[in-house]
C-alpha cells in the first residue's frame, strides 16, 4: 500500500486553489467543451452590448449552459463565427443569454436560479437601482425618482 508524504500531501493543497481559479477565470478550456469562460464573456460582451460583465454570473451562467453537451458547439459557433448562417437553435441560445444577463437568473434542469439581482443588466436598462438596495445618502429614497426620457 502507497502512502502519501507530508511533502506531497502539502503540495497537493497548495496547488488545487490556483488550479480551481485558473479554471474560473477561463484560461485555460474544459476538456470536452468547445467554448472557454474567456470566449463566452466575450460573446455576452457582443450580444449585449456591454463591456464590463459580472465574472461570478458570468462563470454561474457559463456553467450551466455547458452542462447540456449539445450546448457546447453551439455556444462555439456562436463565438467563433457570429455570421449569417444560424440556425434556429442558436438564435434561441442567444436570446437565452440575453435573457439570463438582463434579468440576472438562469436555469439548471428546468430550475431557475439565481447569479445576482443587484448586478442584473435590467436596472441599468430602466435607469433605476435594483430594488432594495441603498443607493444614495440617508432619505435618498424620498425624493422622486428621475423622469424617464
Amino acid at each position: 500500500m502507497a502512502t502519501l508524504s507530508r511533502r506531497a500531501l502539502l503540495m497537493a493543497v497548495s496547488l488545487a486553489p490556483g488550479m480551481r481559479l485558473r479554471a474560473l477565470a477561463g484560461q485555460t478550456r474544459t476538456p470536452g467543451l468547445a467554448i472557454s469562460l474567456d470566449e463566452f464573456v466575450r460573446l455576452s460582451e457582443r450580444l449585449v452590448g456591454r463591456t464590463t460583465l459580472d465574472e461570478r454570473a458570468a462563470a454561474a451562467y457559463f456553467n450551466a449552459l455547458t452542462a447540456d453537451p449539445a450546448t457546447g458547439p453551439l455556444l462555439a459557433r456562436l463565438a467563433q463565427d457570429p455570421g449569417t448562417d444560424l440556425m434556429s437553435a442558436h438564435l434561441a441560445l442567444e436570446r437565452t443569454i440575453i435573457e439570463w444577463w438582463y434579468t440576472g437568473t438562469y436555469s439548471v434542469a428546468g430550475e431557475r436560479r439565481l447569479a445576482t439581482h443587484t448586478g442584473a443588466l435590467v436596472w441599468a436598462a430602466l435607469g433605476m437601482p435594483a430594488p432594495g438596495n441603498c443607493t444614495g445618502p440617508f432619505g435618498a429614497w424620498a425624493r422622486p425618482p428621475r423622469p424617464i426620457v
